[in-house]
């Protein structure tokens, strides 16, 4: 930051210069006066950013102990009523609507890329929590240490779910036969949305096989869902000098420098029919039920 901030005195300088020179020593002070006022509201900026990342830092701590409370021996697994932790940014304000009505499945980094983001949140404050960023120094070295953080993580939270989905708005194939689709990971007990819908792209073999389950045009044919067995890798981006998630949070802010990123490789993909995944549904809620005693 300070190295910003000396280039962009810098810079100001020279443009100054290139413009006009100063004809007197007033002038002069002026224009060094003008330039000591930028400094300050970059210093004072560079405060509030620091203020803001230990709010987030703070907020962190208190999902991660939210998520601790949920899951404990006490509580049934998959109650209708169990929802998502509500993180700023991550239902309301990053979906633009209400967050999906979830089972406890969701608490799992598999679960979707959603679970995905906040599972890395929770690692990164927890890797984190005992070196906060307190001044220049101490930036520079969460700096990089959150380098090393990106590269590390993968390995820790890639998995190989099967997800339950439904797959629509199937998009026309590239040179390669690749095809782009909507995807929407569903509870496998309560069938319902578990994350936001995201856009996946199907290698040939398995857009083919969308492609010909899709009823054409006019075209009246039972609801079909997918089993997709996938690899969910995170790939958080390394972002220097970013502090706070910025007036457009892209791409999505884990904490100071890390920026959320994954990818997603589908290795089989399944029909089922919603007959069939009700069924399945049911039974899995009647294994969910305590035993009378």
């Amino acid at each position: 930051m300070r190295l910003l901030i000396s280039a962009l005195l810098t810079a100001l300088l020279l443009s100054g210069h290139a413009r006009a020179q100063p004809d007197t020593p007033a002038a002069l002070r002026q224009q060094i006066d003008r330039l000591q006022q930028q400094l300050d509201t970059l210093r004072a900026e560079l405060n509030a950013l620091r203020r803001s990342n230990a709010q987030l830092t703070e907020e962190n701590k208190a999902l991660r102990k939210a998520l601790a409370d949920r899951d404990t021996p006490a509580e049934k697994p998959g109650r209708p009523d169990d929802a998502p932790p509500h993180t700023p940014g991550t239902n309301e304000a990053r979906t633009g609507g209400s967050a999906p009505a979830i089972t406890s499945a969701w608490l799992k980094a598999s679960a979707s890329p959603d679970a995905l983001f906040v599972a890395l949140v929770i690692d990164y404050a927890e890797h984190f929590s005992d070196s906060p960023i307190t001044d220049e120094s101490s930036e520079k070295a969460r700096e990089r240490a959150v380098h090393e953080w990106t590269k590390n993580v993968r390995t820790r939270h890639t998995s190989q779910p099967e997800w339950l989905t439904r797959i629509t708005d199937l998009g026309r194939p590239d040179d390669r036969g690749n095809r782009p689709a909507d995807v929407t990971i569903l509870d496998p007990i309560t069938l319902k949305p578990n994350a936001k819908t995201f856009r996946l792209t199907f290698p040939e073999k398995f857009a083919k096989r969308l492609a010909t389950a899709t009823p054409r045009e006019g075209q009246d044919a039972p609801p079909l869902l997918w089993k997709m067995h996938v690899e969910l890798e995170p790939r958080p981006v390394f972002q220097p000098g970013r502090l706070t998630p910025g007036p457009f949070d892209y791409p999505k802010f884990i904490g100071p420098f890390a920026g959320f990123g994954y990818a997603v490789r589908v290795q089989s993909l399944a029909p089922i029919s919603l007959e069939e995944a009700t069924r399945a549904a049911t039974e899995k809620k009647k294994a969910l039920e305590p035993v009378d005693r």
